[in-house]
């Protein structure tokens, strides 16, 4: 009989440890939101406001140029005691609800079956519940490096604060993940601005910088200043490099990736080699390869030159064929197609494709 009895509760143990689904627990957000506040001042002076709004505007452009955040440790913690809360707290809503359910049906004896229903799915929503209280943080998923996204590209965002005490209530109200935000204070002339990098997720500020002096000099020291919140914002080390183009219509390309047309500075990198690429229409190009340490700021000067082009008038027939230069695009015929050396393919769906090579050509 005791042989018996072991081996039922053998059998039953398992069914009941695995009768409740474990719940996988992910973090499913791809996006890291920053909102860069109006500074909040309380001077009379007419121009307050517009100074206010125009360093705002530079904060905003400084760290504009930062596209993706690698969470720290201590982000990756609380992101997932985050997570195990919220679940916790839905379990609880779901058992407070089928014990509200339970209660309005006790007195009722007609519903004998819908009560026992009821109790059965009330000690399930308590084993779920128990089994969320000892989920194992690390079991818990997250994306650790995601994009960032500006909420002033938002028109529809609000950009003020009235005091620090809105802080953690607009971080939750429109979802932010970092808020940059600050005082001013000026007399006369003489600007003095306290700045912070609040973090809705750790719920503190974690860098606060002080810049001061006029107009001509108050948006110098805001770059440098503002560099400490890189790393926060950034998460991992990082370089910069400015870029000068004697051409201000030739593309500025790194590892590849097209940056900006012209003259561009503070382009953040990650420390390592790097390839530097300036070109334009009908340009030269001008490459780089750079080897940048881990905080270094690097200055290049690139020099592209016209290269005599010809013109070429593509046609086919039927018209309305695909125009590929060098493997690119480039439109459909008729067309005249500016170009040097290469491949031109002259493509459509039903006829054999055409391929003509320019530096052939007398």
């Amino acid at each position: 009989m005791t042989k018996r009895f072991l081996l039922f509760i053998l059998l039953f143990i398992p069914l009941f440890a695995f009768g409740v689904e474990d719940k996988v627990l992910r973090d499913s957000t791809t996006e890291w939101k920053i909102l860069v506040a109006d500074l909040i001042h309380s001077s009379t002076q007419e121009d307050a406001s517009y100074i206010c709004k125009t360093l705002s505007n530079a904060i905003y452009r400084h760290l504009s140029v930062l596209k993706k955040h690698k969470m720290s440790d201590e982000e990756i913690e609380a992101t997932r005691q985050k997570l195990k809360d919220e679940f916790i707290e839905e379990c609880q809503k779901v058992l407070s609800a089928d014990y509200k359910s339970y209660d309005e049906l006790l007195f009722k004896e007609k519903d004998v079956k819908a009560k026992a229903t009821l109790k059965n799915t009330i000690s399930k929503d308590k084993r779920i519940l128990k089994k969320a209280k000892k989920k194992k943080l690390e079991k818990i998923w997250v994306q650790k490096e995601k994009d960032i996204v500006f909420m002033n590209e938002d028109e529809e965002i609000k950009t003020y604060l009235k005091s620090p005490v809105d802080l953690p209530v607009r971080a939750k109200k429109d979802e932010i993940d970092y808020i940059v935000w600050g005082n001013m204070k000026l007399v006369e002339n003489v600007i003095v601005a306290d700045i912070s990098l609040y973090s809705s997720l750790l719920k503190k500020d974690l860098e606060t910088v002080r810049i001061s002096g006029d107009l001509d000099s108050i948006y110098t020291q805001l770059e440098s200043e503002l560099d400490g919140f890189n790393s926060h914002i950034l998460g991992k080390p990082w370089s910069k490099i400015n870029v000068g183009v004697n051409n201000q219509d030739a593309d500025v390309f790194v590892d590849g990736e097209f940056i900006a047309s012209g003259n561009m500075d503070s382009i953040i990198i990650e420390p390592g080699e790097h390839t530097i690429v300036a070109a334009g229409n009908n340009t030269s190009e001008d490459i780089r390869k750079v080897d940048v340490a881990e905080g270094e700021v690097l200055d290049l000067d690139f020099a592209v030159e016209p290269v005599q082009t010809k013109l070429f008038a593509v046609s086919s027939f039927p018209a309305g064929a695909d125009v590929y230069y060098n493997s690119v695009w480039a439109g459909k015929t008729p067309m005249i197609l500016n170009g040097e050396k290469g491949e031109v393919v002259v493509s459509l769906d039903g006829y054999k494709n055409s391929k003509l090579f320019l530096d052939e050509q007398k």
